[in-house]
């Protein structure tokens, strides 16, 4: 703002006639050189006087309001951050769960900056932060033939196996549930303190309902089956005039090749959660010339020494920079 502001300035002193100020993408773009999509935000601005004087809304910050169940950015003894949800909350610390990763990773982080190092907490993970503040939003962004992970259908809750999933269709946020059968087992959580198994239930991030189909390849080769291709179009006769025509368009779900998920549940993660992503690149081996430059004389080799073999070693090999990294000289020793 203040490199605008001086700008604008400069423009004014130098032109007589005043021109339209320039937006915010276009004094970003002449400033960085780069096309830069922007979004305009408000923000709320509080002060204090004296600055010795407490905050008035000092219970809105997140270390100080966060409680059971809501969902926040974690991060984890790594470095890494995720989406997670507080699972339980002391005076100094909150223990959270990882979204997409089982139970056993829980874990206690500090509330804050502030928080003395307890026993058992991660040391060097940071506090919690707003959701998205830290992670990506990735969920919101997905696109049709866009790369994800899925759990095998197969797979134990407690031991989960990844694969390569695509996105084929994304349904709407108010679309009536689909079908999610034939997927991989999900833990259940409590979703408040106190309730019994019987009312654990799956976690969806921010309870939001969209659904995508993905296909999984790797789920078709384990089949005994032969190979499928996706199929596209209502299996089923057109029950009332105002049926929906779009379904036609929409891929049949075959889990658990293709199959429903929930877009926010624990069923996906973002490519290179678990899995390692492959370089777009594809890397060739190194290969170095061994060139011998002209400048340098010739090294001997088993030179003969009054035509006696083996003997003459009297020549070391050249000295300088090697020819690949970490070579080193090496002398013949003879068997």
């Amino acid at each position: 703002i203040e490199g605008m502001l001086k700008h604008l300035k400069a423009f004014k002193s130098s032109s007589s006639r005043m021109r339209p100020p320039p937006t915010l993408e276009e004094w970003i773009q002449k400033e960085n050189g780069m096309k830069t999509e922007c979004r305009d935000i408000e923000v709320f601005v509080e002060e204090r006087h004296p600055s010795s004087s407490k905050w008035l809304r000092e219970e809105l910050i997140l270390e100080n309001r966060i409680q059971v169940g809501d969902f926040v950015d974690a991060q984890d003894s790594s470095g890494k951050w995720y989406e997670a949800v507080v699972k339980n909350v002391t005076e100094d610390t909150a223990k959270v769960h990882y979204f997409g990763w089982n139970s056993r990773w829980d874990c206690a982080i500090r509330r804050n900056h502030g928080s003395d190092l307890v026993k058992g907490i991660a040391k060097n993970a940071d506090p919690p932060c707003p959701l998205w503040s830290r992670s990506n939003r990735w969920r919101e962004n997905v696109t049709v033939g866009a790369e994800i992970e899925i759990r095998d259908s197969s797979s134990l809750v407690q031991r989960p196996i990844w694969f390569k999933g695509i996105i084929r269709f994304i349904g709407e946020e108010n679309d009536a549930p689909r079908d999610t059968s034939g997927g991989a087992e999900i833990e259940t959580h409590e979703q408040e303190s106190g309730t019994s198994d019987e009312e654990k239930k799956m976690l969806i991030l921010l309870k939001r309902t969209r659904q995508v189909l993905v296909e999984v390849p790797q789920e078709n080769f384990n089949s005994p089956a032969s190979p499928r291709k996706p199929k596209r179009g209502w299996m089923g006769a057109k029950a009332s005039p105002s049926f929906d025509e779009s379904i036609l368009n929409e891929p049949v779900a075959e889990p658990p090749f293709i199959r429903w998920v929930n877009l926010y549940g624990e069923e996906i993660c973002e490519l290179g959660t678990h899995l390692k992503v492959e370089s777009l690149q594809k890397v060739s081996p190194a290969m170095i010339n061994y060139s011998h430059h002209p400048s340098r004389p010739l090294v001997e080799v088993l030179k003969s020494h009054n035509n006696i073999f083996g003997g003459g070693f009297v020549r070391e090999s050249l000295r300088g920079i090697p020819a690949a990294p970490g070579s080193i000289g090496l002398q013949n020793l003879g068997n």
